[in-house]
């Protein structure tokens, strides 16, 4: 381990320096090294799952390795997962993990799909197996979704990730712009990850293209990707040159807005900007700006978080 590696593990965890060497840390070390990782890994393992110095190597620690080489293919992705994720509970791995892939395995769900998605989301597979297959039996039944469908897991991902009641609400803001339950169900079903929007975000959206653009539930279930592209830094751009293009003549009143928003960034520029600077010589800057302008307005909202992180770090004065 290099001097830099120690001195960081030192000043994020101070309690190594009261292990006893022999039987606690070198006895881990060693493991996780016979096991192939490096001692890179090992330090960068110790800092995000701390709460190894604790546990028993034999009776915990090897188990969960076991279990975690086991259900994702390879120690390269448990070294990975142990990297990436703080677990607060080691143990669940092993009491939970296992249950509820074996669980996911028994709908014929890939091995492949879910160490793909194990490796984004650890956290959704360490639900208690009796919370995970309640909200496994909401996807199917409540929702509609089917084992078969390629969002079958990201539906068990929103679901693990947002509380009934915050789902309910949801609900409520879909309905309040003339939707009905079966839509909201179709939409989550063709893409589970609209209802993971904040709410103002889904008002929003829904004010544009449903009191601006026309569109209705139908149409944007049909194309719900359009309810994922950034309000700010894709959807109102492009919104803003087709507007200008249409009040000069230039494009169509007719033609589809939602196929230049699925555009990517270099076509939808050689589509609606690039053909147009000799009849706007400023096009180009009106959506570079107001691009770059949405992104200082996150950046805006973003600093009083930081701001008051800073002070409540900072002690009281004498």
């Amino acid at each position: 381990m290099e001097i830099p590696q120690i001195k960081k593990l030192i000043y994020s965890l101070p309690r190594v320096l009261t292990c006893r060497i022999e039987t606690n840390l070198e006895a881990k070390m060693n493991y996780f090294l016979e096991m192939g990782a490096s001692v890179s890994d090992f330090a960068d393992i110790l800092l995000q799952q701390r709460t190894i110095l604790w546990y028993a190597l034999d009776s915990t620690i090897r188990p969960v390795v076991e279990a975690l080489r086991e259900n994702m293919g390879s120690t390269e992705n448990v070294w990975r997962i142990l990297k990436s994720s703080r677990m607060k509970y080691l143990r669940g791995i092993r009491e939970n993990l296992v249950r509820n892939v074996s669980f996911l395995r028994a709908r014929a769900i890939p091995i492949e799909s879910i160490q793909k998605r194990f490796l984004q989301s650890p956290a959704v597979f360490m639900r208690r197996h009796e919370v995970f297959k309640d909200l496994v039996a909401q996807a199917e039944v409540k929702w509609g979704v089917s084992p078969r469908s390629a969002f079958y897991l990201s539906a068990i991902h929103v679901l693990c990730s947002l509380s009934e009641r915050t789902m309910e609400s949801k609900c409520r803001v879909f309905e309040s712009f003339g939707w009905d339950q079966s839509h909201v169900v179709n939409l989550f079903r063709r893409n589970p990850y609209c209802l993971a929007l904040g709410e103002r975000n889904i008002k929003a959206k829904l004010n544009l293209f449903m009191n601006e653009l026309g569109y209705d539930p139908d149409h944007l279930i049909a194309f719900h990707l359009l309810l994922c592209y950034s309000l700010e830094k894709r959807v109102m751009p492009r919104y803003l040159v087709f507007q200008l293009l249409i009040e000069k003549g230039l494009i169509k009143r007719n033609l589809r807005f939602w196929n230049a928003l699925r555009l990517p960034e270099d076509k939808f520029l050689g589509k609606f900007v690039l053909p147009f600077l000799d009849a706007v010589p400023n096009l180009h800057d009106i959506y570079v700006n107001s691009i770059q302008g949405a992104k200082k307005e996150e950046t805006k909202k973003r600093r009083p978080h930081l701001f008051l992180k800073n002070e409540r770090s900072k002690p009281d004065s004498a």
